[in-house]
């Protein structure tokens, strides 16, 4: 049998950094042509800041965080995010030099592993407070539950010195992502930004990898699981919320399977035919259950079937 034995994720705090009192208003909103390539300047007294791009002022228009004492900032207009670096301490309203560090998809992080915090940064703006994570191997898999959006922090064990690494997104919308390491014979598998692998049921559907969820009540299918055994993430499927029972039916060899709650129960179950159905008794709980117009559903696909 596959085990799932995963370490669950180390508590590790999302830093707390970007609260709406600690971030700087916008100096003015005047552009200053004198002024080349990328500056910034930070008049603390007065916790205003301004960022000059060829001397155009577009502060206005950007999203920003701290980052540590630094100062990320995510020009949506252009798709350019820009580090003013030790933003906090050069609070004297001094122009200063600062670094385009990325164009396109804004995705940041840094991973302080001394004391254990962590901070995403995402167009701009700090949200690891409000996401669920995970680790994955060395990297952490993170969702944000706002957004419905994954995201992954590759090496992110290792690189615990607390500078800033892109993050890159994995996929919007439900997250579901899953492991095989066929040489260890261990599987993960990740709802939400969460390890749930360990508390489910599960079982080969062919090549594919039927998995149940008994707290969720929920049933996902991880496809050719068995042939992707390269321990390399990727995307599952929810199938079935509510009551999980599936079969499928090898007409060619005359062989069907039933599958309940994350379980293989065909072979412990009495079957006879009604019409094209196939009716299925399981001695061992004292179920029936229908499965529909088997006779002439030969492809082995899966199916949803029901208790009669």
């Amino acid at each position: 049998a596959i085990t799932n034995g995963w370490v669950q994720a180390s508590e590790i705090n999302p830093g707390q950094e970007n609260h709406a009192n600690e971030k700087a208003e916008i100096v003015s909103n005047k552009s200053n042509t004198s002024i080349i390539g990328i500056q910034w300047r930070h008049d603390g007294a007065n916790n205003k800041y301004g960022l000059f791009v060829n001397g155009k002022q577009i502060a206005a228009r950007c999203n920003r965080s701290y980052c540590g004492d630094h100062y990320i900032v995510y020009d949506p207009q252009e798709r350019k995010t820009y580090l003013l670096e030790n933003f906090r301490n050069l609070k004297d309203n001094q122009l200063r030099a600062g670094k385009l560090i990325g164009t396109g998809e804004s995705i940041f992080w840094r991973y302080d592993g001394a004391n254990k915090q962590y901070g995403l940064y995402v167009n701009g703006l700090s949200i690891a407070a409000r996401c669920k994570t995970s680790y994955s191997k060395h990297d952490y898999l993170i969702y944000d539950p706002q957004k419905q959006k994954t995201y992954l922090l590759e090496n992110f064990r290792n690189r615990n010195d607390n500078a800033i690494y892109a993050g890159k997104m994995l996929g919007s919308g439900p997250s579901i992502f899953w492991r095989f390491d066929g040489e260890n014979n261990v599987y993960a598998l990740y709802v939400n930004g969460e390890l749930i692998s360990t508390r489910c049921n599960y079982t080969y559907s062919i090549d594919h990898y039927l998995v149940y969820d008994p707290l969720e009540q929920k049933t996902y299918l991880l496809e050719n699981f068995k042939n992707l055994n390269d321990n390399q993430l990727r995307s599952g499927r929810l199938i079935a919320t509510g009551p999980s029972i599936f079969w499928r039916f090898d007409g060619e060899k005359n062989i069907f399977a039933l599958y309940v709650n994350g379980k293989s129960i065909g072979s412990r179950c009495q079957a006879q035919y009604s019409g094209d159905d196939l009716i299925v008794y399981d001695p061992q709980e004292n179920k029936s259950y229908v499965l529909e117009n088997l006779r002439n559903l030969r492809d082995n696909k899966l199916r949803p079937g029901r208790v009669l």
